[in-house]
C-alpha cells in the first residue's frame, strides 16, 4: 500500500535532481567578450603570452603555441595535421572577458581557472579559426621533470598582497597592497636563443616550455617535481636550435645570439633550476587537426 507514495517521492526526486543537471549543464561557459587578432611586427622577436584581470595579451604568437596552450599539446610529436601556415605566421592578440564574469573567474580555485582559461581560448579558436580537433590517448616515452639530488635553486617568488587571487589570470598591482608586496605578472618570456625567464612561474609551465624545445626530442616532459610553489629564475643554455627555425626579419638575418660554450638544456636545468629531465612512459594524449582556417576579420 505504500508503494505508490514511494514510486511518487522517487519520480519527484529524478525529476528534480534531472532539471538541476539541466540547470547546471546550461549555465554558459566563461568566454571572451571582445577578441582582436593581428600580424605581427616581422622585425619582433620575442614572444609572450600573459592572462591578467580577465585580458588576454599575447604577442608574437604562433598560432600553433596558441593551440598548444587551449589545449595543454605538450610536444609537437602529439599534433598532427596542421596547416604549414599555423607553425610560421605570427599574431598579437588582445582579448577581454566580461569584466563580471573576470571577477567570478578571479575567485575560482587555480586549477579551475586555469582550466576555464584554457576553455575560452579554445572557443576563440572555434569561432574565429573555425579549429576542429580529433584526439586518441596512447603510451609513449617522456620526460620527466623532477628535483635534482643537489636540491632545488629557483628562487620562492613574493607572496600577492592579501586578497588577490595567484592564478594565471591575475596581473600585476598597482602599487604594493595593503600589508603585503606588489603583485607580479606571471608568465615566462624567451628573451633570445638559450635564454628564458620566469615570473611567478610554476613546475607544470616549466614542463610545458620544455616540450616544445628540440632537447627534449620531440618527447613530452610531465611534471614530476611534487612542487606546489610559484618561483622566480632565468635560465641559459646553448640551445639545440638551426638559426632558420627562430623567426627572424627575413631568410638571410643573422639569427639572435646565443651563449658560445655554454652548458647544454639538459646540465642548465641541473645547475641553475635545481631540476633534472628522467626518461620514463606515460599515457599522453595526441591530437589531429581536421579544420583550420585564418583568422576571421576583427
Amino acid at each position: 500500500m505504500n508503494r505508490l507514495p514511494a514510486l511518487f517521492l522517487c519520480a519527484v526526486t529524478c525529476v528534480t535532481v534531472t532539471c538541476i543537471a539541466a540547470q547546471q549543464a546550461a549555465k554558459p561557459e566563461p568566454a571572451f567578450e571582445v577578441a582582436t587578432i593581428k600580424p605581427s611586427d616581422p622585425a619582433e622577436r620575442r614572444m609572450m603570452m600573459q592572462m591578467s584581470d580577465g585580458v588576454l595579451h599575447a604577442k608574437n604568437m604562433p598560432l600553433v603555441e596558441l593551440i598548444n596552450f587551449a589545449y595543454e599539446i605538450k610536444s609537437s610529436s602529439l599534433l598532427s595535421g596542421l596547416p604549414e601556415w599555423a607553425k610560421q605566421e605570427h599574431y598579437d592578440i588582445e582579448a577581454k572577458q566580461d569584466e563580471e564574469e573576470a571577477r567570478a573567474l578571479r575567485k575560482l580555485p587555480e586549477e579551475e581557472r586555469g582550466y576555464a582559461t584554457r576553455r575560452m581560448v579554445q572557443k576563440m579558436l572555434e569561432e574565429r579559426l573555425h579549429l576542429k580537433l580529433a584526439k586518441e590517448q596512447k603510451e609513449q616515452p617522456v620526460y620527466a621533470l623532477v628535483v635534482a639530488k643537489s636540491g632545488l635553486k629557483m628562487k620562492p617568488s613574493a607572496a600577492p598582497p592579501p586578497g588577490e587571487n595567484a592564478g594565471p589570470d591575475s596581473g600585476p598591482g598597482a602599487g604594493p597592497g595593503p600589508g603585503g608586496p606588489q603583485r607580479m605578472r606571471r608568465g615566462m618570456m624567451m628573451n633570445s636563443r638559450g635564454e628564458l625567464t620566469g615570473t611567478d612561474s610554476t613546475t607544470g609551465m616549466i614542463a610545458n616550455v620544455i616540450s616544445h624545445m628540440p632537447e627534449a626530442s620531440e618527447r613530452v616532459v610531465v611534471d614530476k617535481t611534487g612542487l606546489t610553489g610559484h618561483y622566480d629564475f632565468t635560465l641559459k643554455w646553448t640551445p639545440e636550435m638551426p638559426a632558420p627555425a627562430f623567426r627572424g626579419a627575413d631568410a638571410g638575418a643573422p639569427p639572435p645570439p646565443a651563449a658560445d660554450n655554454g652548458p647544454t638544456l639538459f646540465t642548465a636545468l641541473e645547475e641553475q633550476l635545481g631540476l633534472k629531465l628522467e626518461t620514463a612512459k606515460d599515457l599522453v594524449t595526441s591530437y589531429r587537426v581536421e579544420n583550420l582556417d585564418h583568422p576571421t576579420a576583427n
